[in-house]
């Protein structure tokens, strides 16, 4: 309650501090709750060895860092937590142990290496004597124990294991006794005693008090507090005042009292330089107390001061009772601001000049401070001028302002007599220029001599849009910098204007063209200095001309650049929106000040800075001004210590205390840690142990076995790794102080983060184990792979043998059945033309058995190459649609004249739902042809074969269940009375080239192909195929095809009559003998094989001219050479095939015109299709018809026949006029016209030049021209000119103009041509028409 009850004259104290201090003092920081203190009652603090501060509050035990709290609080299941959260005292033992006396009358021995606390009061000794008796003060001794003190029953020494010792004035009956205030322990091990009646010594040696009252000069008996000063005294407290007590003589040395205190006794405090402090005075003998120059601290005047506590760093901390700690700066600050009294210019004028405000031309007093400009000339007077004041200059003699009038400066430059400087700069030589306003159309220089100016024009454009915001002068080069247009230089003697300005390409450009302030290097003339107004600090290089940039990034507070003044150790001062910064030129080292050094603001104003005779710099910001010397600015030299403050792991925060953790003690105090391959994800915090502006320390820090060098991290206060492999790692930090001078101070720690088991060296040497195994097992292995890889081998070879062998069979058959195809065209295509011409029934019959063995072999080996497609796989189903009823009719009627002739009845039956049908007739009646000829073959005379068409639609069993889809097919029963098959034979007869042993009947014997081939085609067609079969009584086969209905159409008109009884034989009209030759259609053959050669010679002869090659070369060359009206070419040829043949004729412009017919054994549908797709015309296989190739012949000529007399009708017809067709076949022609049409009017303009036009002789283009239009080049020019002629005249244009326009040389024989070709004179044309369209 006495401390309570006279706390306010400690508040009384620092108001008077505080309004002794300068307005711009250092302003205090607060801890509080809101930054992470646990509450705000601070009983106790100190610093321990390792440079943490610790607080005693009423919620823990706390630990500051500077950055970061950590609180150690009472956890009722952890025995070795603090015994009590709120805590009253803390004291340090000589092994770093922490001692701490609680609320409820406990005392813990806190390990700040484990992070344990010792609850030494539970010891049942100490309990016997505190019992309900209070404790009031601890005081730990040299060895390890703490003294405690209690409030009425006495003290004792209390050892680490709760033992107690050394105890004394314990309560007796009817003893006097000592309240104790407060315990000290001095150098010589002596326990001193502050009690309320007298200050006693107490030797534990001896075991003997020595007592000192006011008869040894003590002020008054009840001493309050102790303190040890650096010679040994104590300083004694008592209400009001203090004694210096010598306790060598036992004499009270001085007795001090505390200003406007008479109550409260004060607070003691030491810095590390052993300076005393009593309350907010620092003590010694020579001052006495000294009031510290801080401001009031809000925290302090609203609450009570509970303990003091100066840090090795110079900051004081105040402990207050519920409203935390307030720290203040004790450091001397580089900078002391002013405020502004009036404003900048006369505020530094009159402060710094010592002038009275009075004496300062109002011009200059009350104009805004933005617009004055300030420069020292050679002779150090002061120069002031500015876009709306009159020039001054201070006379230092005369203790007053001079106003300098413009001698010398012609009027013309000179706006309205009005004499302005924009901007100031002084020469190489310390001569004074000025930039004259408001144009900056000049400069001009100042002769004191004279006491005139001298003006020198720029070479500025007039009218030119550039604000100069700051001047520099460099003998005749002025630079200038602008506030939107960058940098200029104008030379005097060349009047030249150099420009630097904003180029992105170039990193060695300016940056940005808003420009603030200039200043030439002090050291090294060659560079200038540039600020910028948002991309920091250039230097100009004047040698080479280009810029280098700083910025923020290379440590610049800020990158607005309002002010750069040079000091004379080569150090530019700049003014920034985030302080002052002092740049090395040399090293580019930067030092950042701010309001923590004193600085009025962190804001400064452009064109607030000047630089004084005696070297001080001025610079004015929002708040203030600052003058000082630069050299007068030095580093901090405190060199702290950084301290581990941390540790993530996986991103969980570990420590001593928690569970399996990889710390044994505080991160702070380990030297290594041991983790598992899992535990790579590391985060470190860390901290510098020094408490004045912790946020401008800065970091780095780097991990040795991972990065190469230090990682920069400003001042943030943590570095994290993540996927650590498995090493050892060292990681070492470093802090800067608040000047960014590093420390030489780092913290190690050595990572261990161990392999994973499978990554171990055990590990790797069961690798090793199994290594060698598998070899040796892979050699084992290896042998037998290779024993049996030569046993694969030459399996292999056998099957690819048996393989070749095979293959070699399926070309043979594939090869010799296509040469077959070419003597077949040779017997069949014969025999059809001597079975029309024979008319002897005995020979006629003959011929037929003829042919239709003839027709068997064909078919047999049509079957052979069908089954060599099957087996390469080339054989494709083809789906056309057709009509099914008339195709199976015509089918099987082809049979009808075979089973006549055996006397077999066959009867054919259709069920079919419609007419037409998707199927691929030439597969459908390979199959019908085979089954067929099977039946016949096995059927006796008077026997039956049936056969049953029918169409129906099933379920598909393939569909998914959910939905059922149908299937439509076509049914084929074929069944016969013939001699029939056994049951075992049935698998087999579909094996390829199986026969049927028929001993007794070898001429049913067969080729085993057709029944094979039947099941393969069945096959590839998704279809199924079923036998049944009694011998004796005959076979059924039953096939069952998928066959879709198409749209029905209206009723087909009768089957195509047989081409071999029913084409009626090609004719042409008869032709006059000499005529024979030369006008009959000529058609180029193009064949390798003379029999077939001489045949198609032979039967086209007679109608046609007919021209042979014997390859494809020869029949390119021979088309060319020629021209024929058709080609008729085979595809199978040396040097070039029908395909190519056709290709080269269809792409080249002189024979794309001809049709190609191609003929050849190559009958499948993929040959087909690859011949059309070549470009041919049409397609015919061997061995063909006579007359179907005649007519085929026949039917292509009188096609191109018809083709070209319609060109020629239209050429020919009244008043048409070709034009250009969109039709690709049309290509020619439409070159043709275009040329016509554009050549029309050309007299000269004939066939040659036509030729010429579209790249083609003469020779070829009067064969084109006639085989497309019927009509020679000529014919066609005048055609095409007569048809525009009567165009023309229809209109009404003159005969005259008309012959001229359309290439005739006189009108008379215009006249002639045009009626020879209309059968009228272009007069009587037009008057024809007039009455026509009257």
């Amino acid at each position: 309650m006495r401390r309570s009850s006279s706390g306010v004259f400690f508040v009384l104290s620092f108001l008077l501090i505080g309004q002794l201090s300068s307005a711009f003092g250092p302003s205090p920081d607060y801890l509080s709750m809101q930054n992470g203190l646990p509450q705000g009652l601070i009983k106790s603090m100190l610093q321990d060895r390792r440079g943490f501060v610790w607080l005693a509050t009423r919620d823990g035990l706390c630990r500051f860092d500077g950055l970061r709290f950590k609180v150690y609080h009472h956890d009722p299941h952890n025995a070795q937590s603090p015994s009590f959260s709120s805590i009253y005292e803390i004291k340090e033992d000589s092994r770093g142990s922490l001692w701490t006396r609680t609320e409820n009358n406990n005392v813990d021995q806190f390990n700040p290496t484990t992070e344990q606390t010792r609850r030494v009061s539970d010891s049942p000794a100490f309990r016997s004597i505190v019992n309900h008796h209070l404790l009031t003060a601890i005081y730990p001794d040299q060895q390890g124990n703490v003294w405690v003190a209690t409030q009425s029953n006495g003290f004792f020494l209390l050892g680490p294991d709760g033992g107690i010792s050394q105890r004394n004035w314990a309560i007796k009956n009817d003893t006097v006794q000592h309240r104790i205030d407060a315990l000290l322990v001095d150098r010589h091990g002596y326990l001193w005693l502050a009690t309320a009646d007298g200050l006693h010594r107490y030797d534990p040696r001896a075991h003997q008090f020595t007592v000192f009252r006011t008869a040894n000069g003590l002020p008054r008996n009840d001493v309050r507090a102790l303190h040890e000063r650096k010679n040994g005294e104590l300083l004694l407290s008592f209400p009001g005042q203090f004694a210096v007590f010598n306790p060598n003589g036992g004499e009270t040395r001085q007795v001090v009292a505390v200003p406007d205190q008479p109550t409260f006794p004060p607070l003691f405090t030491v810095d590390h330089h052993g300076n005393d402090y009593v309350n907010l005075y620092r003590y010694s003998d020579k001052t006495g107390l000294t009031p510290l120059e801080i401001p009031t601290a809000p925290s302090v005047v609203h609450s009570l001061p509970l303990s003091m506590l100066i840090d090795r760093s110079n900051v004081l901390w105040i402990g207050t009772n519920g409203q935390g700690v307030a720290k203040y700066d004790l450091n001397k600050r580089p900078f002391q601001a002013r405020p502004y009294a009036i404003n900048f210019q006369t505020d530094w004028i009159s402060q710094q000049y010592g002038m009275p405000v009075t004496a300062i031309p109002p011009e200059i007093r009350v104009q805004d401070p933005f617009t004055l400009r300030y420069q020292l000339d050679r002779s150090k007077s002061l120069w002031v001028g500015g876009l709306k004041t009159p020039v001054f200059r201070y006379n230092s003699s005369l203790w007053k302002f001079e106003s300098i009038p413009p001698t010398g400066i012609e009027a013309k430059w000179l706006t309205k007599g009005a004499f302005r400087l924009s901007a100031l700069a002084v020469g190489a030589e310390g001569e004074f220029w000025g930039l004259l306003a408001p144009d900056g159309r000049a400069v001009v220089r100042y002769d004191p001599a004279k006491r005139s100016f001298t003006a020198f024009p720029l070479p500025l454009p007039t009218g030119h849009p550039y604000e100069v915001m700051a001047m520099q002068v460099d003998g005749g080069r002025i630079y200038l910098a602008t506030q939107s247009h960058g940098l200029l230089r104008a030379d005097l003697a060349d009047k030249r204007l150099i420009h630097w300005r904003v180029n992105p390409e170039d990193p060695n450009a300016l940056p940005i063209n808003s420009l603030l302030s200039l200043a030439q290097d002090p050291k090294q003339y060659n560079y200038l200095w540039i600020g910028t107004y948002g991309n920091g600090l250039c230097r100009l290089d004047k040698h080479t001309g280009t810029i280098r940039t700083f910025t923020v990034r290379n440590g610049l507070p800020n990158n607005v650049i309002y002010g750069i003044r040079p000091d004379a150790d080569g150090h530019l001062w700049l003014s920034t929106n985030r302080g002052l910064c002092r740049f090395d030129t040399r090293t580019f080292e930067v030092r950042n000040y701010t309001t923590d050094d004193g600085l009025p603001g962190d804001e400064f104003n452009r064109f607030h800075d000047i630089s004084l005779p005696d070297g001080r710099i001025i610079f004015g910001g929002s708040n203030g001004y600052v003058a000082f010397y630069p050299r007068r600015v030095i580093d901090n030299a405190f060199k702290p210590v950084v301290a581990l403050t941390a540790l993530r792991v996986n991103n969980q925060l570990v420590d001593a205390t928690v569970p399996d953790s990889p710390l044994t003690q505080d991160i702070n105090e380990t030297r290594e840690i041991i983790l598992n391959h899992q535990q790579n994800f590391l985060s470190f915090d860390f901290a510098a142990l020094q408490f004045n502006h912790s946020s401008k320390n800065q970091y780095r820090y780097k991990l040795i076995g991972l990065d190469n060098d230090w990682v920069y991290n400003g001042n943030q206060a943590s570095a994290t790794y993540t996927n650590l492999p498995p090493a050892t790692y060292t990681f070492v930090v470093n802090a800067s102080n608040t000047s960014g001078v590093w420390s030489p101070y780092t913290h190690q720690i050595r990572v261990v983060i161990k392999p994973a088991p499978w990554s171990t060296w055990w590990a790797y040497a069961f690798y090793a184990l199994l290594l060698v195994g598998a070899i040796i097992a892979f050699v084992r292995i290896r042998i037998n792979r290779v024993r049996l890889q030569s046993r694969m081998e030459l399996r292999e070879q056998e099957s690819i043998q048996l393989k070749t062998i095979d293959e070699i069979k399926s070309r043979f058959f594939a090869n010799i059945t296509h040469e077959f195809r070419t003597p077949l065209t040779l017997i069949l295509s014969p025999l059809e033309q001597l079975l029309k011409e024979v008319n002897d029934p005995h020979q006629h019959s003959r011929l037929g058995m003829v042919y239709r063995n003839a027709s068997q072999l064909l078919r047999l080996i049509n079957e052979l190459l069908d089954l060599a497609k099957l087996e390469t796989g080339s054989l494709t189903v083809v789906p056309t649609q057709g009509d099914l009823p008339d195709f199976l009719e015509r089918t099987v009627s082809s049979f009808e004249q075979e089973a006549q002739r055996k006397n077999i009845k066959l009867r054919v039956y259709y069920q079919l739902a419609q007419r037409m049908y998707w199927f691929d007739a030439d597969k459908v009646e390979k199959i019908i042809n085979n089954l067929l000829a099977n039946a016949l073959k096995f059927t006796d005379k008077n026997g039956t074969i049936d056969v049953n068409f029918f169409t129906f639609t099933a379920v598909d069993p393939g569909a998914p269940a959910d939905i059922p889809t149908s299937i439509n097919s076509l049914r084929i029963i074929v069944k016969d009375t013939g001699i029939g098959i056994s049951n075992h034979k049935l698998p087999l007869i579909f094996n390829r080239f199986y026969q049927i042993n028929q001993a007794d009947k070898p001429e049913l014997v067969g080729s085993g192909i057709g029944l094979a081939l039947v099941k393969e085609l069945v096959d590839i067609m998704q279809g199924t195929i079923q036998v049944e079969s009694q011998p004796g009584k005959g076979s059924t086969f039953t096939v069952e095809l998928p066959c879709q209905p198409t749209i029905a159409l209206a009723s087909i008109a009768a089957s195509t009559p047989d081409l071999v009884n029913h084409l009626p034989e090609p004719s042409l009209q008869p032709l006059d003998e000499e005529n024979a030759v030369t006008d009959l259609p000529h058609l180029l053959l193009v064949e390798d094989n003379d029999d077939i050669a001489e045949f198609v010679t032979d039967i086209l002869r007679s109608d046609w001219r007919v021209q042979r090659a014997s390859n494809g070369q020869e029949g390119i060359e021979a088309a060319l050479a020629d021209g024929p009206d058709l080609v008729i070419s085979d595809v199978l040829m040396p040097e070039m095939d029908g395909y190519e043949l056709c290709r080269r004729l269809k792409s080249n412009p002189i024979t794309n015109h001809i049709p190609v017919l191609l003929l050849t054994a190559k009958s499948s549908i993929e040959s087909r299709v690859e011949g059309l797709a070549a470009g041919a015309d049409d397609y015919i296989a061997k061995p063909f018809q006579v007359d179907e190739l005649r007519w085929r012949v026949r039917n292509r000529l009188e096609q191109q026949r018809r083709f070209s007399q319609h060109f020629r009708t239209r050429l020919l017809s009244e008043g048409h006029v070709p034009t250009v067709s969109a039709v690709p076949e049309d290509e020619f022609m439409n070159k043709i016209y275009a040329v016509l049409n554009a050549r029309l009017g050309d007299t000269t303009f004939g066939v040659e030049p036509l030729a010429a036009a579209v790249n083609m002789s003469r020779m070829h283009l009067n064969r084109k021209v006639k085989a497309m239009t019927g009509l020679s080049p000529n014919e066609l020019i005048r055609a095409v000119r007569l048809n525009r002629a009567s165009e023309m005249l229809l209109t009404n244009v003159p005969i005259s103009d008309v012959a001229y326009a359309i290439g005739f040389d006189t009108p008379a024989y215009f006249s002639k041509v045009f009626k020879e070709h209309h059968g009228l004179t272009p007069s009587e044309y037009v008057e024809q028409n007039r009455h026509k369209s009257t």
